[in-house]
């Protein structure tokens, strides 16, 4: 969820105003699938480095976070919208960011174009349950544009969270922003002009079981981020208190730290046209065979064993790869690296949102 209301996924084109030394932003970000994303956290955030960051007003100033320590790297790939789940839920969309954590995945459904940028909603999976579409209700752009220094504007949308039949809640997020700041931020030798906008943001979360409210909880989460020419947003801080509990957190986009973070793959002519998993060869097969699968575009892949009682037997690929052809070889042996019983296997492929599987049958 952080990553989908931070500023990370942000990325605007910057044009001078003569005379003032300011910066008016419009909005020129719609990446082509198969971009990537990335960003890296700093989690050593405290109150006082907050504070500094949304001090004063006006400008031009500098905000230098060449000190910084950033750490674990979070990706997000622009997909199409074709491999999107249940995306004729939202036909207004143009621009699909999916993200996968560990065995969740979550796709960032948004319309961007030269008037707004506009987060209407997101699917979620779990594994491979049955996704989770969150349709915004109620809701505002994130941005219109142009945005200038001075610019102050409000935010807001609702959507349902159902925990089962009968428990669920409505959640109501209303966000004021203030681009209040103008200058530019610094990483060693990369500096970049920015705006600065600081965002206060409420959500008020209320819990109903058949009807009859429950519990409401509300969560004030205080960003800044800077919004910075031809990238992705530099460099990003936030604030979150609920419930007594004050938390803090940052991250700064790749290209800002050095990171190799617009990776287009090279030669669109020569990819793979849908995600395809081949039957092996040969089948049956001893002792060694040949599974093949396409990738339109980079995504995370597995491609894992089972027997026929559903126990998995070995992983043969879980990594992220680029568009483009590839195989793998199977010798028989399960992750323990012992030899396998003479049967049938089910190989079960998963990349971008696409799951196939096909037997085998292996003889000693």
């Amino acid at each position: 969820m952080r990553r989908l209301i931070s500023f990370i996924c942000l990325s605007f084109l910057l044009v001078a105003v003569p005379g003032y030394g300011q910066i008016t932003v419009e909005n020129n970000y719609l990446p082509a699938p198969g971009t990537v994303i990335q960003s890296k956290d700093d989690d050593s955030v405290d109150e006082t480095f907050f504070n500094a960051l949304i001090s004063g007003s006006g400008g031009p100033m500098l905000w230098d976070f060449t000190g910084r320590t950033y750490g674990t790297t979070q990706s997000s790939t622009v997909i199409n919208l074709a491999g999107t789940p249940e995306i004729a839920t939202f036909p207004e969309a143009n621009l699909v960011l999916r993200t996968v954590e560990e065995t969740d995945t979550s796709w960032s459904i948004i319309k961007s174009n030269s008037a707004v940028f506009w987060r209407l909603g997101m699917v979620t999976r779990t594994g491979s349950e049955t996704p989770i579409v969150i349709a915004y209700q109620d809701s505002s752009a994130d941005y219109v544009f142009p945005i200038e220094y001075g610019n102050q504007w409000t935010s807001y949308r609702h959507w349902r969270q159902n925990l089962d039949l009968t428990i669920y809640t409505d959640t109501y997020d209303t966000t004021h922003y203030h681009a209040d700041a103008y200058g530019s931020v610094k990483y060693g030798g990369n500096t970049v002009p920015v705006l600065r906008v600081v965002a206060h943001e409420r959500y008020t979360n209320k819990t109903y079981d058949d009807g009859i409210l429950i519990f409401t909880s509300i969560t004030d989460w205080t960003s800044v981020g800077f919004l910075a020419a031809g990238n992705l947003v530099p460099v990003s801080a936030w604030k979150i208190e609920t419930t007594g509990i004050t938390m803090y957190g940052g991250s700064a986009g790749g290209e800002f730290l050095g990171l190799p973070t617009d990776t287009h793959e090279d030669d669109p002519a020569n990819r793979p046209a849908a995600f395809i998993l081949g039957q092996n060869h040969p089948n049956p097969f001893n002792p060694v065979t040949t599974i093949e699968y396409n990738l339109p575009f980079r995504a995370p892949v597995t491609i894992e064993v089972f027997n026929t009682l559903g126990q998995k037997v070995r992983t043969l690929v879980n990594e992220t790869k680029p568009a483009g052809q590839y195989r793998i070889e199977w010798d028989g042996h399960d992750n323990s690296g012992r030899m396998v019983a003479t049967g049938v296997y089910l190989y079960r492929f998963n990349a971008g949102d696409v799951e196939q599987t096909r037997k085998m049958l292996f003889i000693k």
